[in-house]
């Protein structure tokens, strides 16, 4: 009870705050704000290095393709009908040879494999 009427009586104190209670609140505020800051500084990083690694991604990705598509000739082949093959010939001679297996229902490819 006597806790009470004393934190009543600072209550309806007209005195103000003390400084001690003023740089306790400075340095709460202060605190906060310099956690944001690093909070904001290290989302920024993160944001930084992620746009970096998608870009060498993207450009990774980007030399495996033009690689890819450089002109050239070759041959291709079907074998079989329904579950058949696809052989791929590179024009230096090179053979690839494919499988695939057909939807029965539309003749849409089901899967493929590279055969060895």
């Amino acid at each position: 009870m006597k806790a009470i009427k004393k934190a009543l009586a600072r209550i309806k104190d007209r005195r103000g705050e003390t400084i001690a209670e003023v740089l306790v609140a400075l340095l709460v505020s202060s605190l906060g704000i310099v956690t944001l800051a690093a909070m904001i500084n290290s989302s920024a990083s993160l944001v930084r290095k992620s746009r970096d690694g998608m870009a060498a991604y993207a450009e990774g990705e980007n030399a495996v393709v033009e690689q890819s598509a450089a002109s050239g000739s070759g041959t291709v082949t079907i074998i079989g009908e329904g579950n058949a093959a696809i052989r791929l010939t590179n024009g230096d001679g090179t053979e690839i040879t494919v499988q695939y297996y057909e939807n029965g229902s539309n003749g849409s490819v089901r899967s493929y494999k590279v055969a060895e």
